[in-house]
């Protein structure tokens, strides 16, 4: 019943104070919304880097359940996922080359698992 994020360039308040980074302890949990949906609310700059993300997405807090590329998926335009050979492990999100997310801006991940584990979607939207 919950999503982790382990990695880097992302952390609550700041990346500056509070990166989680590969610890397990600091595992940031999103927020559920129902409908097997998990969020996470973001600001670029500030509480995730605008310019160089690597994280990932796990369904228990730890090192198991991790959403590998083969679970998870996303139409983003600005964020990728890993598959080993496209400059993340498989899973791990990256910032499209060449983009970079709008310092100030506050963004949302979305997670939406209403298919299952081996099925989750990605959707990330800035916010007006």
């Amino acid at each position: 019943g919950a999503i982790w994020i382990i990695g880097e360039g992302i952390g609550k308040p700041s990346v500056a104070s509070n990166e989680v980074g590969w610890n397990t302890d600091k595992a940031l949990c999103l927020a559920p919304i129902g409908g097997k949906k998990y969020r996470v609310t973001v600001v670029a700059g500030t509480s995730i880097r605008a310019n160089s993300i690597n994280f990932k997405f796990f369904h228990q807090k730890g090192w198991g359940g991790e959403f590998k590329n083969t679970d998870i998926s996303t139409k983003s335009d600005i964020i990728f996922i890993g598959n080993g050979s496209n400059g993340r492990d498989p899973g791990n999100l990256g910032i499209v080359n060449g983009k970079q997310l709008e310092a100030g801006a506050t963004y949302v991940f979305e997670v939406d698992l209403s298919q299952g584990n081996s099925k989750a979607v990605l959707t990330v939207n800035k916010q007006q």
